[in-house]
């Protein structure tokens, strides 16, 4: 049996296999063949916002 995959950004959260994860719209990273949770994916397209936004951020 395979190892359950795992989000890449280390908050614990985890799925069976890749079709649950693409089911549950996990996000797969071409450039490090890893899986990134939609929540983990929230928080940095929030985090990229602000910074963009920020004086001196790059927009």
């Amino acid at each position: 049996m395979a190892d359950p995959i795992r989000c890449c950004d280390g908050c614990k959260r985890s799925v069976a296999n890749q079709s649950e994860a693409e089911a549950k719209a996990w996000a797969f990273l071409e450039i490090s063949k890893r899986w990134r949770c939609p929540s983990c994916a929230r928080e940095l397209a929030q985090a990229n916002a602000a910074h963009a936004a920020s004086p001196g951020g790059e927009a």
